[in-house]
Parts: C-alpha cells; structure tokens; sequence
C-alpha cells in the first residue's frame, strides 16, 4: 500500500467531521500535500515526504497511545 492510499484510509477510518469530505478532496485534488517534500533538506525532501512523514506520525502515536 502507497502511502497515500494509507493516509486515506487512517483518514476515513478517523475523521468523522463535517467538511471531512471537502478537505480530503481538497488535499487529493487541489493541493500538493500528496507529491510534496515534507523538508527541503532534511528527512522526506523527496516527493511525497509530507504524506509519508504524515503517516509515520501517525503510526507513531498509534503505537504511543495503545501502550498506555
């Protein structure tokens, strides 16, 4: 699984708002969040840093939360 298609499905399993649907299409079709660097020099200066450090956090405090 790509790291957008993980990010969309953390999303859509979590996020339960009004305008949820709005932002994930603005981040899939109007923005760069999925094809952007998440740094310009450091960790995730490549295309699709930024989603992939997203969702490395996100593993993260998953795992963070469920150890306490």
């Amino acid at each position: 699984m790509s790291a957008k298609e993980e990010f969309i499905e953390i999303y859509r399993e979590n996020i339960r708002r009004d305008g949820a649907d709005a932002l994930l299409d603005y981040l899939e079709h109007k923005s760069d969040f999925f094809t952007a660097p998440a740094s310009a020099r450091f960790h995730g200066a490549y295309a699709g840093g930024l989603c992939e450090h997203s969702v490395n956090v996100d593993r993260k405090s998953t795992r963070l939360n469920s150890s306490h």
